[in-house]
């Protein structure tokens, strides 16, 4: 009995081992996905700084058409979320890492996040531009925490697999927390794939806007109405796209 004693224990113990992994894993990946969404706000200001230097161009030329400016002036009414939320931003640069995660994600998704963060089941999502606390309203911390949030937190993450151990061991046999630390293990190293994954969408989109800034003032400098009007409408399609994990 002793014999199958040990080889339990010695299980268990390596099943606790892999999902602290796990969970190392979960965390250093929702880090990097922090730091890419507050890269992407940042390329996608200079998108909206490129999009009203061209305007301030274009409006200057006579040839440009009546056409093309319509075109454009539906883009840019298309992110007036976003203008207006770089503009609170701006007054205030406590909420900068905020609109970031609005703006990538949407207020809805933000705002059940921060709610599972905080363990508030009813989070009212009032943040409508009707009023100027747009992203006051959301809680005053994003990050990472936010990025493994939106991904489906896991509850014992914050102890980890140590502290999980400990406190099975009061309830469960060795076999039973093997298993259970097992499920848990699958369970993370699935959300990180959707963070890896995320990471891997949202370079993607940084390195298009940055092409699409540079052929933008190149368009501008051979007069490529055409050209200029698509780019345009691509960054605006760009500054408005909504991630989801």
């Amino acid at each position: 009995m002793l014999f199958w004693g040990n080889i339990f224990s010695y299980a268990k113990d390596e099943a606790l081992e892999n999902l602290e992994r796990a969970i190392k894993d979960y965390k250093y990946y929702g880090n990097r996905a922090n730091d890419c969404i507050l890269s992407l706000y940042r390329v996608r200001k200079d998108a909206l700084v490129a999009i009203e230097n061209a305007e301030d161009i274009l409006k200057k030329r006579s040839d440009f058409g009546i056409d093309n400016i319509n075109n454009i002036a539906g883009a840019r009414a298309s992110i007036r979320y976003f203008t207006n939320t770089v503009q609170i931003s701006q007054k205030n640069s406590d909420f900068s890492d905020r609109a970031a995660f609005i703006t990538a994600f949407g207020k809805k998704a933000i705002v059940d996040a921060s709610a599972t963060l905080s363990g508030v089941s009813d989070v009212q999502d009032n943040m409508d531009f009707q009023e100027d606390n747009s992203i006051t309203t959301i809680g005053t911390t994003v990050g990472a925490a936010t990025i493994l949030a939106l991904a489906g937190p896991v509850g014992f993450i914050v102890g980890g697999a140590g502290a999980l151990g400990f406190g099975l061991a009061s309830f469960f046999k060795n076999k039973e927390i093997e298993d259970k630390a097992q499920k848990m293990k699958d369970e993370i190293e699935n959300k990180t794939e959707k963070v890896k994954f995320l990471i891997e969408e949202v370079d993607l989109q940084i390195e298009r806007i940055r092409q699409d800034i540079v052929e933008l003032n190149s368009c501008l400098n051979i007069n490529d109405y055409p050209r200029i009007v698509e780019i345009i409408n691509s960054l605006c399609y760009n500054i408005n796209y909504k991630f989801k994990i």
